[in-house]
């Protein structure tokens, strides 16, 4: 699958048209996993009666998060973003009174198209938590073997309701292991 092929050009087309938009109408819902074991905070995007983006952020008891960006077109997911990432303290560089830490993430990507993944790639960085945006940015996007789309896609679903139900049942029941 390549970059020109006319549906991928569509899903970024779409993609670009929700970033520009000003007129979103942001939402939010928090939700707490069993026993403290993590929490996260569903943020929904709204215009023109539908939801046109979803994000997620939700994090365990230690030092892993999972981010999630989906772009819906007419209630169905085009293009998803999905970043597992950690962080640790990093003795080498920080101090007792300024400790320093380094970051782990793994961003993968998915196009869909009629509900079925046609491209899926990731990118991988590590180094120092302030400098992971442009290394995640400059890290090549690598070919990836969509194994994890359908997963991605239920928590997709499971967003688009949360708008619908004010529920987070489902969305705990996919991200509080």
């Amino acid at each position: 699958m390549s970059l020109d092929d006319p549906r991928i050009q569509k899903i970024r087309a779409r993609y670009q048209d929700i970033q520009a938009r000003k007129d979103l109408k942001r939402s939010e819902l928090r939700f707490e996993c069993a026993g403290g074991e993590g929490r996260g905070e569903l943020r929904l995007y709204q215009a023109d009666g539908a939801i046109q983006k979803a994000e997620i952020a939700a994090s365990d008891a230690g030092h892993g998060e999972s981010t999630y960006q989906f772009y819906y077109d007419q209630g169905k997911l085009v293009f998803a973003l999905h970043g597992d990432g950690s962080w640790a303290f990093d003795e080498t560089r920080g101090t007792p009174d300024k400790p320093a830490t380094t970051t782990n993430v793994t961003q993968r990507r998915y196009y869909l198209h009629e509900g079925e993944p046609v491209l899926c790639s990731k990118k991988h960085a590590k180094g120092p938590t302030e400098k992971l945006g442009p290394l995640l940015e400059q890290a090549p996007n690598r070919p990836d073997d969509c194994s994890r789309a359908k997963e991605t896609q239920q928590i997709a679903s499971a967003a688009l309701a949360g708008a619908k139900t004010k529920t987070t049942d489902e969305l705990k029941k996919l991200l509080c292991n």
